[in-house]
């Protein structure tokens, strides 16, 4: 899969289970400000909620005292 693909994926954890189509231009303007164009992201739901939850703080936990502490320098905020 590609990169977009992939981290719209993982994004459904963060987001109680719902995976988003990526949009990669939201909207277009002109230069006054008027909205020419406008993309809405489409929710899927892909996994259950309490999953996601239970996936999101296993993977906080390996950061935060795992294998992956290391990643704490990068100053993430939950």
């Amino acid at each position: 899969g590609s990169m977009l693909e992939f981290v719209s994926a993982y994004s459904a954890l963060p987001n109680q289970g719902v995976r988003m189509t990526p949009e990669l231009i939201l909207e277009v303007t002109d230069r006054e400000g008027n909205m020419l164009e406008q993309h809405r992201p489409e929710p899927h739901e892909s996994i259950r909620a309490d999953t996601a939850y239970i996936i999101t703080d296993l993977l906080h936990g390996v950061v935060q005292h795992g294998t992956a502490a290391s990643a704490n320098s990068l100053k993430f905020q939950r």
